[in-house]
């Protein structure tokens, strides 16, 4: 049964995205303040013990997934951020520039390097990045040397990242594009799977458009 919370529609999904078994309520009515999501949601809990799965019900509907990342981190732009915003970059700067010398001798600045580029490194291969969001990581990967894709499926960020860093990025889901199988050398999710509609059927995708031997 399809129903409206606030501006989002959603439908029922009683079983578990992953195993599909039934779960049971863990988290009733609550509300999301930190991105200020319209509507009351409930959590459930898989009842699979080797599962434990968690995922909305009633969940929002495929085509409304978009509404609720308007005010996500990584779909902000960067144009409209505030004084504090500003100001808080700057400490940030600056702390990591006094630790410096102590990354370097403890060796944690080539781990920061490491997470930063997900141990991918540098390449002249082709690279897809699944929900990349505002495009910062294909960015910093194609000065890598990497040639680089994105994906996502709200289409006004994928215009975004396009006209700003000159990058392709595919709107939509990523089951449905219309890649052509084996053709990517690395494919990267970066806290993307939580988000997906299905999560088996998109890693699935993913695996059939990763080159043998990829990563």
């Amino acid at each position: 049964m399809t129903h409206s919370i606030n501006t989002i529609k959603t439908k029922s999904r009683e079983l578990c995205p992953v195993c599909e078994c039934k779960g049971r309520i863990l988290y009733e009515d609550i509300q999301d303040y930190f991105l200020s999501t319209p509507g009351l949601w409930t959590i459930n809990k898989c009842s699979n013990n080797s599962c434990g799965m968690l995922w909305l019900n009633p969940a929002p509907l495929e085509e409304e997934i978009w509404k609720a990342y308007q005010n996500y981190h990584t779909h902000s732009d960067t144009n409209k951020k505030t004084i504090s915003d500003h100001l808080i970059s700057l400490i940030s700067r600056l702390t990591k520039l006094s630790l410096l010398p102590i990354f370097i001798l403890n060796g944690l600045h080539m781990q920061h390097r490491n997470l930063r580029t997900m141990f991918l490194g540098k390449s002249t291969g082709r690279l897809l990045d699944v929900g990349c969001g505002g495009g910062r990581f294909l960015k910093r990967m194609k000065k890598y040397g990497w040639k680089v894709e994105g994906n996502d499926f709200d289409n006004k960020v994928a215009n975004e990242v396009i006209n700003k860093y000159d990058i392709h990025v595919h709107s939509g889901d990523i089951r449905e594009i219309k890649f052509t199988d084996n053709s990517f050398d690395a494919i990267t999710l970066s806290h993307t799977i939580e988000h997906l509609y299905s999560p088996l059927e998109s890693i699935r995708r993913c695996h059939q458009l990763l080159k043998r031997g990829g990563n």
